[in-house]
């Protein structure tokens, strides 16, 4: 399941189309993109959609063990002429899968698959070997509500839904013209049950913690059906990895600036550049005007504040060497001056 999360995680954020199957499968670690002009898959597929549509359904006791036949009213879903008598049946099969307490399913989503029979009417010819002819498949899904649970031999109890409802997908799948026959989506397969398990196991882990929570229960749409039914078969096709090269489009990481952002940025830069050449303009600096570069100009700068003394190093005609022996030698402690006593350096 993890592998089909991944797959279709990868499918949606690549922009994959629903109405071709995959022939091979990027590697999903890598942030690839579809290009169609890169794409030269086998199958491709038509498909019709139903929305959400609720369904009156009433489970009942029947001979058979169908569980189709124990809820009948899940036909009428079925598309027109699905049921008719021909050389050809659709062939249907059907997977629940979701939450009980006491006598009542409280959650329940049932899927159901109705597709072209792999056999033809003669018995020498098998679509399943020659996996190219048209077919015809429809996907369902049912959400029921509480429905009454059956006993061992029936699956349903006797009684209606509170709520059931279904989505609906019907599609039509033609082969093409296929490059490489070694390399291709198997489509045709006597084993159907195993797609609608499939489906069923997927969705169970949401369903339950949806039901046990009493929150509203993930319904998946007819194009949801469509995109796990497209990574189940790739991965099914996949499970013998046979690496290969393609040419595939790839998204590169890259940083963007919101416009605003940017557009307030060089606005900033521009306003402040503009107010330091004014400033420059507005007031030069003087000259003979003296700023105290190293920390001993700097000692002296504030020698010449605390004694209040007009003295700068700046009238100074004294050497550094000569400075640095002035500061050697005096003294710091309490000393009186005319305006008082400081703490400080006595020069």
């Amino acid at each position: 399941m993890v592998k089909w999360n991944l797959t279709i995680n990868r499918l949606n954020t690549a922009g994959f189309p629903y109405t071709e199957l995959l022939d091979f499968l990027p590697d999903t670690s890598v942030d690839w993109q579809y290009d169609a002009s890169q794409w030269n898959s086998s199958w491709k597929m038509s498909c019709e959609y139903i929305p959400l549509t609720e369904l009156p359904i009433r489970a009942e006791w029947v001979t058979s063990t169908n569980i189709l036949d124990q809820i009948p009213d899940i036909r009428s879903a079925f598309p027109s002429g699905a049921q008719e008598a021909s050389s050809i049946p659709l062939r249907e099969v059907a997977e629940p899968g979701g939450f009980f307490a006491d006598q009542a399913y409280q959650d329940l989503l049932l899927f159901v698959l109705l597709s072209s029979s792999p056999s033809t009417n003669r018995s020498d010819t098998l679509r399943i070997y020659a996996n190219n002819e048209t077919m015809r498949i429809t996907f369902l899904a049912f959400h029921l509500h509480n429905i009454p649970r059956g006993n061992d031999k029936f699956y349903f109890g006797i009684g209606p839904a509170e709520y059931s409802a279904y989505t609906r997908a019907d599609c039509s799948i033609r082969r093409g013209r296929v490059l490489d026959p070694t390399h291709v989506t198997f489509l045709w397969t006597n084993d159907t049950q195993s797609i609608v398990k499939a489906f069923s196991d997927f969705h169970q882990a949401n369903l339950v913690e949806q039901s046990i929570a009493n929150k509203p229960i993930y319904h998946p749409t007819g194009l949801d059906l469509i995109r796990f039914f497209q990574a189940y078969m790739i991965t099914k096709d996949t499970q013998f990895q046979h690496p290969v090269t393609r040419i595939i489009s790839e998204r590169q990481p890259h940083v963007r600036i919101a416009l605003v952002t940017l557009s307030f940025f060089i606005t900033y830069v521009i306003v402040l550049t503009m107010l330091l050449i004014w400033a420059f303009i507005m007031y030069p600096v003087e000259q003979g005007v003296f700023v105290p570069r190293t920390k001993v100009e700097w000692v002296m700068e504030t020698v010449r504040e605390v004694s209040a003394r007009d003295i700068s190093v700046a009238n100074m005609d004294a050497s550094r060497g000569q400075l640095c022996a002035d500061m050697s030698n005096s003294n710091y402690g309490d000393f009186a001056s005319p305006i008082g006593r400081h703490v400080g350096l006595r020069v």
